[in-house]
């Protein structure tokens, strides 16, 4: 677990390393406790697009997590009638890393 002070700082420090390319990403989990996830910690993506080509679901797990496997954080984007997106919503209103990504379309998003 970090503070927030040492989590902005671990995030400040890891976005200033142009050479890796990738932002970190400071979060809470489930009890309010403040979270540093580095995008190398869960580099297993999966998306799901609807029709025209926008992403309806995203999926983050470690790496070599099953679809299979309650390993998952998955959100669900909705869209408006221009198709900007509106909401972000976790699986079961959850940020834990325990969804089942072949489940997502019957899960609760809030």
């Amino acid at each position: 677990m970090f503070t927030v002070t040492e989590a902005l700082s671990k995030a400040f420090r890891e976005n200033s390393d142009k050479q890796s390319g990738q932002i970190s990403v400071i979060s809470k989990d489930d009890d309010g406790n403040v979270i540093f996830i580095s995008p190398s910690d869960y580099n297993t993506q999966a998306i799901e697009n609807d029709s025209e080509g926008k992403a309806i679901f995203i999926g983050l797990a470690t790496p070599g997590s099953a679809k299979s496997a309650a390993a998952w954080q998955i959100k669900k984007i909705t869209y408006d009638g221009n198709s900007a997106a509106t909401d972000i919503q976790f699986a079961n209103s959850s940020t834990a890393f325990n969804q089942i990504w072949d489940d997502r379309s019957g899960l609760s998003f809030g």
